[in-house]
């Protein structure tokens, strides 16, 4: 079992010289076995993936799409996936139950004529929905576990086994935090009960987190920012690297790949922060960790 890369970039795409070696495209990855796969988001980087699939794997087949979220960077691509447009291919989706508006509506809504020229109902694929529970299931022979995560839109992270090999997939994921007390104890003491009960939980979810990514062979891990610039972005949803590397020691996973890349950060200096973070595992005691790296588009890394 593998993971491959479509697309590895957060937030909007950045094509050009300066992403060029670790990519521009937004999110979409995809899992593979053999002949068996199941897509992970629908960012651009889809585009390549149809392409793909088309010179590949034919016409006439199934293709299984896991969506983590609705933002526009995980779904943006989707009006170009050329297999979408074959008949007699079938599309079964899984995504996020949503509060408002069901996910499938929101992945219609995106090609309505103010915004592309094809209509969602012009597909020629046949297109199924599923919305997701924390309950496993199985597609195309892999075992997928979602887990909804802390973002500002309800967001699924997934676990994916197959042959006793294990690939967790969190993008779009930040861990919990007190927005209530600010991690501050309170004065008055009727107060400090439902001070404790707060922390409590927010540890609870935050190690469910790394229980959720407990020997990950390959953990893909949300690091848009360093702990500097997350501390000026807290509440948006996404993951500093020192976090990412904590969360990953604590699951005890083997190949960590930092993921969602900042639209802002280059190449060279996404290297540099490598070179510290990397220094950083070196210095854990008794970390599982056996490499740390960034995704990059077009490399599959083996579980």
């Amino acid at each position: 079992m593998e993971i491959f890369f479509w697309g590895v970039r957060g937030s909007i795409a950045t094509p050009g010289p300066t992403t060029v070696r670790f990519g521009g495209n937004t999110t979409c990855v995809e899992i593979r076995d053999g002949n068996s796969f199941i897509l992970i988001d629908c960012g651009t980087g889809i585009r390549e993936a149809g392409t793909f699939i088309m010179k590949n794997r034919g016409m006439g087949i199934e293709i299984p799409i896991l969506i983590t979220h609705t933002h526009w960077d995980h779904i943006q691509g989707f009006p170009f996936f050329i297999p979408a447009f074959i008949p007699k291919n079938k599309i079964h989706m899984v995504g996020p139950s949503m509060f408002d508006t069901p996910f499938d509506q929101v992945m219609a809504a995106q090609m309505q004529y103010s915004y592309f020229p094809v209509n969602f109902n012009q597909l020629g694929a046949e297109i199924s929905y599923e919305a997701a529970q924390e309950q496993s299931l199985i597609l195309n022979g892999f075992k997928v576990t979602p887990k909804y995560v802390n973002h500002p839109v309800r967001t699924l992270a997934y676990r994916v086994e197959k042959d006793n090999k294990v690939i967790c997939f969190l993008t779009d994921v930040e861990p919990y935090y007190d927005v209530i007390y600010g991690g501050k104890a309170p004065e008055d003491e009727d107060e400090l009960q439902d001070f404790l009960e707060v922390q409590e939980t927010i540890e609870e979810q935050n190690q469910g987190l790394v229980e959720f990514c407990r020997n990950a062979d390959v953990l893909v891990i949300d690091a848009q920012y360093t702990h500097a610039e997350y501390m000026t972005k807290r509440g948006w949803g996404h993951t500093s690297m020192d976090d990412a590397v904590q969360i990953a020691h604590k699951a005890n996973a083997r190949q960590v790949l930092f993921f969602h890349h900042d639209p802002t950060r280059h190449d060279n200096e996404l290297e540099k922060l490598l070179d510290v973070y990397r220094q950083q595992v070196d210095q854990l005691t008794n970390t599982s960790i056996v490499s740390l790296g960034a995704a990059t588009e077009g490399i599959a890394v083996k579980a």
